[in-house]
């Protein structure tokens, strides 16, 4: 399953200050949904022209964002940290 939660938290390493943002991932969703409807008639394409079969990557793309949920990052600078989460 899809997670259905992303956090967002940056924290400054010195003093205090710590930004945590939560929102559904359906919104990001929403947001991708023009990029992904652009670059599906590309994909197809490229499929048809290296003859790999369109459903077997759309099935592959389909598990890779199934195996998101559970995905945390972190990137630290010597000044900030930064965290997310996909729950």
């Amino acid at each position: 399953m899809i997670g259905g939660m992303v956090t967002i938290t940056v924290r400054k390493k010195l003093g205090p200050g710590i930004y945590h943002f939560g929102f559904p991932l359906w919104a990001v969703w929403l947001l991708l949904l023009p990029l992904a409807i652009l670059t599906l008639p590309v994909l197809l394409l490229i499929c048809l022209v290296r003859l790999i079969d369109p459903w077997r990557v759309i099935s592959i793309f389909w598990g890779m964002l199934r195996a998101l949920k559970g995905t945390e990052v972190e990137v630290d600078d010597r000044s900030r940290l930064v965290a997310i989460g996909i729950h």
